[in-house]
């Protein structure tokens, strides 16, 4: 049998046997702004290393007393590092639908090659080691931050950060 029939062969099994075709990962997705100065370039503070969009679970955290440990600990995921010169830049995260999501740009106060490979119970304890820059959410409220979902096979838009080198947050 020649070659090219097996591989189309095969590509015809694969094919059939796939019910749904290939579908989007579901998750979230929305634009990053860091502020600027009056010439346009994005002020990038000499203490932080670097920054990331990082999104937690907190479906089983007792929201009036979370603090950030628990939203470490229940850390899913986390974009490639921003860049740090961008004024607006996208991003999406893959998540699984059915849960309450909270996301949020953090910066990092040590190289992140102090961070990768540490268990999330032993960064939990370095809170020093990360800046919230912004969650997604409206800090003029109650709650700084809204919950997101995801519905299955879908792709939830608009989950946009507004960042702030001030930014502080009361847990």
């Amino acid at each position: 049998m020649k070659p090219y029939i097996f591989v189309l062969i095969l590509f015809v099994v694969v094919a059939v046997s796939c019910e749904r075709g290939l579908q989007p990962a579901p998750g979230f997705q929305g634009t990053i702004t860091f502020p600027s100065d009056n010439s346009g370039k994005v002020p990038w503070p000499d203490s932080l290393e670097g920054a990331v969009v990082a999104f937690a679970d907190v479906s089983s955290i007792y929201l009036p007393s979370i603090t950030f440990p628990q939203v470490i600990q229940n850390l899913l995921g986390y974009t490639d590092p921003l860049d740090t010169s961008r004024i607006e830049q996208p991003y999406f995260l893959q998540a699984h639908p059915g849960r309450n999501y909270i996301a949020g740009v953090i910066a990092t106060t040590v190289p992140i090659s102090k961070i990768l490979g540490q268990p999330l119970d032993s960064l939990a304890i370095h809170p020093e080691y990360f800046q919230v820059l912004g969650l997604y959410g409206n800090p003029d409220e109650l709650t700084p931050f809204r919950f997101i979902s995801v519905d299955d096979e879908e792709i939830t838009p608009g989950i946009d950060i507004r960042c702030d080198f001030q930014y502080t947050l009361d847990f």
